[in-house]
């Protein structure tokens, strides 16, 4: 399999990347650089925007507001500018904490979580918002992959030191009430699951930290399928678009790495894909 990098551009802690049908895009995050980058896919030029604080997400919304998680709170991203608006009261004001992944729910509704900056203390969440912000799961240490099935029946959930992906039935009505029906065990091999995506067949595409790969899960069976090898160790999410919906985009970060391939964002075509799950 051929994988290349985008370009030479190197984050931090790329994060986040989410694909824009309408802009025909790639936009993604540098969590510890303070940035959201954009990848134009027709003239490959990168553009980038300075944030207010440390970025966990952002989303794709309707228009040219987008929502996003700073570093404590929810704001409004006015796209492709350095205009921000918070919406939300700080989030675990007073603990060692900050926003890291989030994502959209196919009903409209952001999911994210915290983390704990010393990366071992499970006092960070997940929490939902819906215009208000719900506490949904204590108890954890590094919040990370969100998705969910296509119907909207179940959402998968990855606490990174678990090394497992959470299943659970999924009413978004009653975001409160999740019911955990499964795991998926990660390998140990295989590195620490990160972020992730899921495609039109049910595959959930993890990216592995500290594995060099991307890691692709039947999400019925739990079934390892396949792997996506990186040049870089630090693998942290993937995002499927590109012409075709057959492109998948993985983020990485530098993590105190000196070279020239820490922290460049990878693509590489995958026929096999058909489309990002709706």
């Amino acid at each position: 399999m051929n994988i290349q990098p985008l370009n030479d551009h190197q984050s931090e802690l790329g994060e986040g990347p989410i694909w824009s049908k309408e802009r025909q895009a790639l936009y993604y995050v540098d969590i510890n650089g303070c940035y959201i980058h954009k990848y134009d896919l027709a003239t490959k030029e990168l553009s980038s925007y300075k944030t207010p604080s440390k970025i966990g997400f952002l989303t794709i919304g309707e228009g040219s507001e987008w929502v996003v998680g700073l570093e404590k709170n929810l704001a409004i991203w006015k796209v492709d500018t350095e205009v921000f608006k918070e919406i939300s009261p700080e989030v675990e004001e007073h603990l060692n904490t900050r926003i890291n992944d989030g994502k959209m729910d196919p009903f409209g509704q952001i999911w994210f979580g915290t983390l704990d900056y010393d990366f071992k203390n499970p006092i960070a969440s997940l929490y939902c918002y819906d215009g208000k912000i719900h506490k949904v799961i204590e108890g954890i240490t590094i919040s990370n992959g969100l998705c969910w099935s296509g119907d909207g029946q179940y959402m998968y959930y990855i606490d990174t030191p678990t090394r497992e992906i959470a299943v659970y039935d999924y009413n978004w009505q009653q975001p409160d009430e999740l019911k955990l029906l499964r795991k998926i065990q990660v390998n140990p091999e295989d590195g620490m699951p990160d972020g992730m995506t899921i495609d039109q067949d049910g595959y959930l595409w993890v990216a592995m930290w500290g594995g060099a790969k991307v890691v692709a899960y039947d999400s019925a069976t739990g079934t390892r399928m396949m792997a996506v090898d990186l040049p870089t160790p630090y693998v942290t999410c993937p995002a499927i678009g590109g012409l075709n919906g057959q492109t998948l985009f993985i983020t990485t970060a530098k993590n105190d790495l000196i070279d020239d391939v820490a922290g460049k964002v990878f693509s590489i075509e995958l026929p096999a894909i058909k489309g990002v799950m709706k």
